[in-house]
């Protein structure tokens, strides 16, 4: 008692009815005639203290930690982050739920992917769902007040895969079709043109969210057609791999597009004195001792011929004949 002194502890009294996991000394069997027994070391109920699985990962696992927690993916690019700050605007966090800002202004709740089924079975295939097509069944998930990015999608692929809606030719409807009589032009134009305001912003409230939709369907797209071009890119690009003390040639990005055409692009050569990663290299010019660091892309190789250092010149006049060759 005297060492638990030293802690800061509150002990509380818990009846058995509210104590799930009951004591593993209460468990011990005992004889009846034996006044000790020695602790037994394994637990004679295999389910007790059983920790469960938790469900997978849910698709806004990335937003709840940037929320609570200000956490980044491990692996995320700058583009990627970026991303996630502007989407993050328009969530907030309520333990236990996540709940988004819709483009509609309303606040739905952020469905995990183990409840989608059960949300999309419930207001498509139910007795209140009514089979109805893709557009309202999507319409009642919103108007359920539920949300995750996918809904158009995902009413689609239920709507298709329907054996009832298959039988029945696509999705069913309940309108009852009657004779009608001939009406004027006039008339016909005015009854279908939508003077009813409440109807006309249930729609475009539709339209919204199944834009903004289509819109994080664009970004996914675009994101999956640059990395398959940096691939592409990456795999012409010839890898430079220079070493310290090697001779170079830096290209000379000053020079102007209509530079001449007899004038060097290279200028050079230089002495590699270190190698960073990520592509940057250290180079010193060998006229004035100077040293700098440049992209590795900007430099190739200067490859030199040791017999041609040693070489004699001669020179001639061509003005004086009596110094040419005889």
């Amino acid at each position: 008692m005297l060492w638990l002194q030293e802690f800061d502890l509150d002990i509380r009294d818990r009846s058995g009815a509210q104590n799930l996991v009951a004591d593993h000394l209460s468990r011990i069997e005992r004889a009846e005639d034996e006044d000790t027994l020695p602790i037994q070391d394994d637990f004679p109920d295999e389910h007790l203290l059983t920790v469960s699985v938790p469900s997978p990962t849910p698709w806004f696992a990335n937003i709840v930690n940037y929320l609570v927690a200000s956490i980044f993916p491990p692996l995320a690019s700058r583009a990627q982050i970026d991303k996630l700050k502007s989407d993050a605007k328009h969530y907030f966090w309520d333990d236990p739920y996540l709940w988004k800002y819709c483009s509609d202004q309303v606040i739905r709740r952020c469905l995990p992917d183990h409840e989608i089924d059960s949300v999309l079975q419930f207001c498509h295939s139910s007795t209140s769902g009514g089979h109805l097509g893709i557009q309202r069944t999507a319409r009642k998930v919103l108007d359920c007040g539920f949300y995750w990015p996918a809904i158009f999608k995902d009413a689609w692929k239920i709507c298709s895969t329907c054996e009832q809606c298959q039988r029945a030719g696509g999705a069913l409807s309940w309108r009852c079709h009657l004779p009608v009589e001939i009406e004027h032009r006039a008339y016909w134009a005015v009854k279908t043109c939508n003077f009813s305001i409440d109807q006309a912003g249930e729609e475009i409230k539709l339209q919204l969210s199944e834009l903004d939709e289509i819109h994080l369907e664009a970004y996914e797209n675009s994101k999956f057609y640059k990395e398959k071009t940096k691939k592409f890119h990456d795999s012409l690009t010839a890898r430079k791999d220079f070493v310290v003390g090697q001779k170079v040639l830096l290209y000379n990005s000053r020079l102007g597009p209509m530079g001449g055409k007899l004038r060097s692009k290279w200028i050079g050569p230089f002495v590699v004195t270190n190698v960073y990663p990520y592509g940057t290299v250290e180079i010193k010019s060998e006229s004035t001792d100077k040293s700098f660091k440049v992209n590795g892309h900007h430099l190739k190789p200067f490859l030199s011929n040791p017999s041609l250092l040693n070489a004699v010149e001669e020179e001639m006049s061509l003005l004086d004949p009596a110094t040419l060759p005889p």
